[in-house]
């Protein structure tokens, strides 16, 4: 009977070391938002506000576009100047008083389908930022835009700027970042 059970263990464990080599892990995580019907607005239309600093334009522009650009992404983000065609409204606060560097709210401000959402950069944080640094904060703005929640590691979604961006380098959406926006849309 021991003899079993020593090989039954010794079964499982090569079962085990086998089946975590060759399936995949999913590292992104959902913020429980999405866009109405789990369906992508395309263009998804934003709008930048006319009082943000040069800084936070050219993050906020620069963040889209790594979205936009990133390998197999849906998104099509589109700039617009005509604050009424915009779902999302890009802005700037000088400070959260929190030490954050970016905010993103949605409206309905309960989880589930959304219709619209608004970001801001923190410029009392992030104009003092190296330029791909600020487009970092605002590309991860744009995840939680698409649905995206705080994930740990070297993702866009990292919660950390300093992790993200001065550790890992990270600027635009990663592989696993780009998977969580596909598996919801």
């Amino acid at each position: 009977m021991k003899k079993l059970f020593t090989v039954m263990g010794i079964l499982v464990l090569l079962l085990s070391t086998f089946l975590w080599s060759v399936i995949p892990v999913s590292a992104y995580n959902l913020i429980g938002y999405y866009w109405e019907g789990h369906v992508l607005p395309d263009p998804l239309y934003f709008f930048i506000e006319d009082d943000v600093s040069t800084e936070s334009w050219t993050g906020w522009y620069n963040g889209h576009e790594e979205w936009n650009e990133a390998q197999n992404s849906p998104t099509n983000f589109a700039l617009t100047d005509n604050i009424y065609y915009a779902l999302v409204d890009a802005f700037y606060s000088y400070d959260s008083g929190m030490g954050i560097s970016g905010q993103t709210w949605y409206s309905p401000s309960s989880p589930g389908d959304i219709t619209s959402a608004s970001v801001t950069l923190y410029e009392y944080i992030t104009n003092g930022y190296p330029y791909y640094k600020r487009v970092s904060v605002a590309a991860h703005e744009f995840g939680h835009v698409l649905g995206l929640a705080h994930n740990s590691g070297a993702y866009l979604m990292e919660s950390s700027d300093y992790t993200r961006y001065n550790t890992y380098g990270i600027y635009s959406p990663q592989t696993d970042d780009v998977d969580g926006v596909n598996y919801l849309y």
